[in-house]
């Protein structure tokens, strides 16, 4: 960005005055600033599209008045938002010294001409041939021609003749030299001043737009960095960019005291020697160590992210009749689990997850003397608290309860009916008491298949309430309760 705009550079308001139009910066001489520089002065809002698509807001024109060694007086031209001036306001600016391409060197070239003011006249008519043949044609379309160079044009009659003629090629006959009394003074500096402020001025503007339309924010700005070239490190392990290291820091500070650190350096490892254990555990809380070693150990031993589950399921339960020799199998499910650890919106949440599970099976139910197989579909819901263990832990147990619902549709079937009949039920409230084992992380150095795994066990307790859609055309009941006890057993992934 440096090689194509002028750089942004962060200022303070420290006065203004009361009509607005004069303003002290704390930016000086020793800044390079110089009396006659001026500059755009904008507002950067990091709120309203977040800090990593920051806007540019443009407050007003400036140029300096007065050179202090560190603070600078500016007149404000033209000012288009008052609202953001005010004294101790932080600005940026982009100066008109710092521009790249206003410091190409601009070639101009100088013409002098000697005429009598009494010859700026028009032909006269009765010299002109054949103005009476003239016929009038249709009119021309008026175009703008392309402006290529400024011209300044200077008046003046008092000239002399010189007595000694010379030679022009150009008439190809002697002619006589005109001096001008009063020269034309060599003074191009208005003119190249004006071309290089246009130039300012469009560079400034357009580099401000660039920023504030993004696709990728600050980010993007980062994409032409070269790897490198020998490969050394892979894609996982790249480091990051020195604004995404700067985000990190304001965002995660150091909660080791800087006292504490000189000491251990200046000690070495026997900086505790002295300390009695209860001086070592309140110098370890209160210097923040015991607090990032607690980090260190759990950013070692656990790994956030997204768990996903495959459970088979079999139920420890009956609900058939023995009246009926139909249908006395043993109920069985297959389940797809999703689970989301609540430590990654807030740490406060770290021990709780949200699970959604989409379930098929089959269950055997008796309604009323006569045994059914019904073939269900249901979706759960589950908040689990992981009591021992975090449930970001990598190689232990973690168990867990679980409190929610389940609510889906099912389609029976039994030789002894008319027909089919369609059913709907909830499972509220549902418990589950499991435990589940990560056996690999995913993410460490020998591992060639970058996702984690583990397994799940748990039980799961329910009231079911059943309820028939159709209408009823047999000797059965249209709506039943149940207590069901399940056991599962599931294979996990994470990453």
């Amino acid at each position: 960005m440096k090689a194509q705009t002028p750089d942004f550079i962060g200022i303070t308001l420290l006065e203004l005055s009361s009509s607005k139009k004069s303003a002290l910066i704390n930016y000086g001489r020793l800044e390079g600033l110089e009396l006659g520089d001026w500059a755009y002065l904008y507002i950067q809002d990091n709120q309203s599209q977040g800090e990593n698509h920051p806007q540019f807001i443009k407050v007003a024109k400036a140029e300096v008045i007065k050179v202090h060694p560190d603070r600078s007086y500016w007149f404000l031209r033209e000012v288009e938002s008052y609202s953001y001036l005010t004294p101790g306001a932080r600005l940026v600016m982009q100066l008109s010294s710092n521009d790249v391409r206003r410091k190409i060197k601009l070639r101009t070239t100088k013409r002098a001409r000697a005429i009598e003011s009494s010859s700026n006249k028009p032909v006269p008519s009765e010299i002109i041939q054949g103005q009476s043949e003239h016929i009038a044609g249709p009119r021309l379309n008026h175009t703008q021609i392309e402006k290529r160079e400024d011209v300044q044009v200077i008046e003046n009659t008092d000239y002399s003749i010189s007595k000694n003629k010379h030679w022009d090629p150009e008439y190809e006959q002697e002619v006589e030299s005109a001096r001008l009394s009063n020269p034309i003074p060599n003074d191009n500096e208005p003119f190249k001043r004006e071309r290089e402020d246009d130039v300012f001025s469009s560079t400034a503007e357009n580099s401000a737009d660039k920023i504030n339309n993004l696709k990728y924010g600050k980010t993007g700005l980062y994409y032409e960095i070269e790897r490198d070239k020998a490969n050394l490190a892979p894609d996982y392990n790249s480091g990051n960019s020195i604004y995404q290291q700067m985000i990190e820091e304001e965002l995660n500070p150091s909660t080791v005291s800087k006292e504490a650190i000189q000491k251990m350096k200046r000690e070495g490892p026997m900086y505790s020697a002295s300390m009695s254990d209860q001086q070592l555990r309140k110098f370890f809380i209160q210097s923040g160590i015991a607090e990032e070693r607690e980090r260190q150990r759990q950013a070692l031993g656990e790994r956030s992210g997204h768990d996903i589950t495959f459970r088979y399921t079999s139920a420890l339960s009956t609900h058939t009749t023995a009246e009926d020799p139909n249908f006395q199998g043993t109920d069985y499910f297959i389940s797809l689990a999703y689970e989301y650890q609540l430590l990654q919106t807030t740490p406060k949440l770290r021990d709780f997850a949200l699970e959604v599970e989409l379930e098929r099976g089959v269950g055997h139910y008796d309604v009323g003397g006569t045994n059914i197989r019904m073939e269900e579909g249901s979706i759960k819901g589950y908040l689990h608290w992981y009591f021992w263990n975090s449930p970001t832990g990598i190689k232990k147990y973690l168990p867990y309860l679980g409190l929610g619902f389940r609510r889906g549709n099912a389609q029976s079937y039994s030789p002894d009916l008319s027909k089919d009949y369609d059913w709907q039920f909830v499972a509220f409230p549902s418990w589950q008491l499991g435990v589940k084992y990560r056996f690999r992380s995913g993410d460490e150095r020998n591992e060639l298949i970058k996702l984690g795994l583990g397994f799940n066990f748990q039980i799961t307790g329910e009231t079911v309430r059943h309820n028939t859609i159709n209408e009823v055309e047999d000797n059965i009941t249209s709506s039943f309760t149940t207590n069901q006890l399940k056991m599962s057993f599931g294979i996990g992934a994470y990453f």
